[in-house]
């Protein structure tokens, strides 16, 4: 299905919106947002059809009810994906980037496209598109750590005039549009793991790892099962976990020493001073030679001069 789905019924109204996610806690898989939205005039009706946190509902509860939102002509959503290799890289980058700023992002993003009419970049259009756009009143979200923080996020990121926002725990459970979308990505991520397809051409392990929770034995004897002495897991796995980090401590994982780890003492490096010449007490330039990287001596490379190379 399409991860941005705007009806014609939710255009130049007032229209609320729900958010929620499915898999922040497991080891494998992507983390899914989704925001679910229709139009304010329609609440009470569309809130009859009986959502609830996806959490509670069986798998076949919850298939229903999502062919339920899919089919019904005034409930919209948008989905974003958050892959594993995408929070790996980001969590564990020079400057990491924690989860919840990633949560705080992908959120952003998905009311920026619900405000522009379902458009990922907003383009100027005519007046006529403008006035297409909905008028966004409500907006309900499911607490990533504090929702006072939380707020404030999303405020400097869309402006204080976006809308009203209602962020708390348990929000799937107490408004029925935060459950619909609680729903949405709850589907869309099961469906993600069941489909998911390697992207390792050497990979051909088995799909039974349980729920995907660190806590899960099925799920901690798969790890194992998946584990490469060099390279480490498959891209399903989320690397930045401590999981996988403990799992290729104790298998006895090759152990990777970069070369910069050297040079971490500011000691050995060269002082700025010393890329410029001093001038002795007659006038002439000292050619002082510069104190050399560890990373060059180790690999015995000769530093060579201009005045080396004269005949």
């Amino acid at each position: 299905w399409e991860r941005i789905h705007f009806p014609e019924t939710c255009r130049a109204v007032d229209i609320i919106i729900g958010v929620d996610e499915a898999g922040r806690g497991p080891v494998l898989g992507s983390l899914v947002y989704a925001a679910a939205f229709w139009p304010a005039s329609e609440d009470e009706a569309i809130r009859k059809l009986g959502f609830d946190d996806s959490k509670q509902l069986k798998e076949g509860e919850r298939d229903k009810l999502f062919t339920l939102i899919r089919s019904h002509p005034s409930v919209g959503w948008v989905i974003e994906e958050l892959t594993p290799k995408y929070i790996s890289e980001e969590m564990l980058r020079c400057n990491p980037i924690s989860l919840n700023s990633i949560s705080y992002e992908a959120v952003a993003k998905m009311l920026n496209i619900i405000k522009n009419g379902g458009i990922e970049k907003k383009l100027y259009g005519s007046v006529e598109d403008e006035n297409n756009l909905p008028n966004i009143t409500d907006i309900f979200i499911d607490t990533v750590g504090d929702p006072e923080f939380y707020k404030s996020r999303l405020t400097a990121a869309l402006g204080k005039d976006f809308g009203k926002f209602i962020i708390e725990k348990k929000a799937d459970a107490t408004y029925k549009i935060v459950s619909a979308a609680s729903i949405i990505a709850k589907v869309t991520r099961d469906t993600l793991l069941k489909s998911w397809e390697w992207t390792e051409s050497s990979v051909t392990l088995d799909k039974n790892f349980g729920s995907g929770y660190p806590s899960d034995e099925i799920c901690q004897k798969w790890l194992e099962k998946a584990q490469h002495h060099v390279f480490g897991f498959p891209d399903l796995v989320r690397f930045s976990w401590s999981t996988c980090r403990e799992a290729l401590n104790k298998s006895g994982a090759c152990k990777v020493k970069w070369a910069c780890e050297e040079e971490e003492d500011s000691t050995g490096g060269a002082n700025i001073k010393d890329y410029f010449s001093k001038s002795n007490q007659d006038g002439s330039k000292s050619m002082k030679r510069m104190k050399r990287s560890p990373f060059f001596t180790s690999r015995k490379m000769k530093l060579v001069q201009f005045s080396d190379l004269k005949t």
